[in-house]
């Protein structure tokens, strides 16, 4: 009887710690936020794979519709040089609410799902949550090309720093030398 009685407020005890780690994660916006965005979005800086060579890197949206998916171009810089990859990026319905996340393969194979979680009133800046099938995750802060020499916008910036959001150490991305044309 005792052992039941342990037994039970043992798995109450980890059912609310569930629900309560399931409770701290973000609710996810429309990923059509950052589609609908009509120049090149720049990653700022990422909490996954932060040794990364690549810096100066950028997503531009090139075609594409709700119902096909989106053609997009990705370049990064690896020490001079610039490389380009081009993507097909699909929408995928969010798993609560209304709204869409989206998920593409890159050229080494990589499937990358992208949440939106955080975004400022001005469409300027978005916080993204990355989840790649190698296993790494994390939390990456854009901003706009024609905005990415301003302060980024105290919304994005609190939610990117703030641990419970998004965990790990940041690496800066961006450099005064980068070209987004």
């Amino acid at each position: 009887m005792i052992f039941a009685h342990a037994l039970c407020l043992s798995l109450i005890a980890v059912a609310a710690a569930a629900e309560t780690a399931a409770s701290k994660q973000p609710e996810p916006i429309d990923m059509m936020h950052m589609v609908n965005v009509s120049e090149r979005l720049v990653v700022f800086a990422r909490k996954h794979t932060t040794d990364t060579p690549f810096r100066c890197q950028s997503a531009m949206k090139k075609s594409g519709d709700i119902q096909k998916g989106y053609d997009y171009s990705l370049k990064a810089r690896n020490g001079s040089e610039y490389l380009e990859d081009n993507v097909h990026v699909t929408l995928l319905p969010l798993p609560v609410g209304s709204g869409y996340k989206s998920t593409y393969i890159d050229r080494t194979g990589t499937n990358f799902t992208l949440t939106l979680w955080k975004k400022d009133e001005s469409g300027r800046c978005f916080v993204i949550f990355v989840e790649k099938n190698t296993g790494e995750q994390g939390c990456e802060l854009l901003v706009t090309a024609s905005t990415r020499n301003e302060t980024v916008p105290r919304d994005c910036q609190s939610f990117y720093r703030n641990t419970e959001n998004c965990e790990g150490t940041s690496k800066k991305l961006y450099k005064d030398k980068c070209k987004y044309d």
